[in-house]
């Protein structure tokens, strides 16, 4: 059985999932890795293969995003995690690992080696189970982890604060402890005919994330001024959508005015017919480690051996 990978969280919403993925990918060599992922909001149901022409609606948003960044994701979507490993492996026998979004809650996966995720500002540890808070499982189920990374954290984060935190997880011996901040590349548009990101310009951010703001934060440093529009995580564009953002740009005054979204927003934005005629424009975000990487790469490389 090829080696397993899990990225999770117990919160309901975002902790980074996916641009860790993404990080992780690149770093066992994308040509030998596996992806695997349930395709979160997709239309279709069992194991789909990913590919160049997969469309958002056939394997789901974040998918869409990890495909993006590889020019050949060895990948595929699939409720049952298991059976995607299997399936996976036996289209690509070169497979050497396989990393799985999302899945520490996947009970019938006894994965190899699994990654729990937890934001700075809102530690696992402080919260309860849903509904009288935003747990999805129980906090005993991190002693289960075989590493736990802060995401999200100030990029100026000390020593003193990072042992804070530390006591605050209390870890368990063998547990590895790493500490993560966001970094966003220059806005890129997301239509050829458009110009470079321009600095002088308004934007209407919109998103559709479990927690919009620090994407918001950003359009702030990357404009004159915003407006700005949170939309439910996942959230399916429509036409009406549209017309409504395009109100907004009109309002804003439309001559100095752009469209900045999320990468896993755009890639269900483009496939809307009405945004063609529009300045859209999008934020990739990508992860920095701040402490412990070399630990947990070398970690993720033992269950290899």
């Amino acid at each position: 059985m090829v080696p397993s990978i899990v990225i999770g969280n117990l919160k309901i919403g975002g902790t980074g999932k996916t641009p860790f993925a993404i990080w992780l990918i690149e770093k066992l060599d994308a040509s030998k890795t596996g992806f695997v992922s349930r395709g979160y909001g997709r239309k279709t149901k069992g194991f789909q293969l990913i590919t160049s022409d997969s469309n958002v609606s056939e394997i789901g948003d974040e998918p869409a995003v990890v495909r993006n960044h590889f020019q050949s994701l060895i990948g595929a979507v699939s409720e049952n995690r298991l059976s995607g490993i299997y399936q996976l492996k036996h289209s690509f026998p070169q497979i050497q690992q396989i990393v799985l979004d999302d899945a520490f809650q996947h009970r019938k996966l006894n994965p190899d080696f699994s990654i729990l995720l937890t934001t700075y500002n809102d530690l696992f540890v402080n919260d309860h189970l849903f509904p009288v808070g935003g747990l999805r499982d129980l906090k005993k189920r991190a002693h289960s982890a075989n590493a736990i990374v802060v995401t999200k954290c100030p990029e100026d984060l000390s020593e003193e604060n990072q042992n804070r935190i530390k006591l605050e997880l209390k870890l368990n011996e063998n547990q590895v402890l790493a500490f993560t901040t966001i970094e966003y590349d220059t806005p890129e548009p997301a239509f050829s005919q458009l110009s470079p990101w321009n600095v002088n310009m308004r934007s209407v951010c919109f998103a559709g994330l479990a927690n919009p703001i620090p994407f918001f934060v950003e359009g702030r440093n990357r404009s004159v001024a915003t407006i700005e529009m949170a939309l439910r995580d996942h959230h399916e564009y429509t036409a009406q959508d549209v017309s409504r953002i395009r109100q907004e740009w009109i309002n804003f005054g439309q001559e100095n005015t752009v469209l900045l979204t999320t990468e896993k927003d755009v890639v269900k934005c483009k496939n809307i017919k009405e945004f063609e005629d529009l300045p859209l424009y999008f934020l990739r975000m990508k992860i920095k480690f701040i402490a412990g990487e070399t630990a947990l790469l070398n970690a993720v490389n033992e269950v290899k051996k």
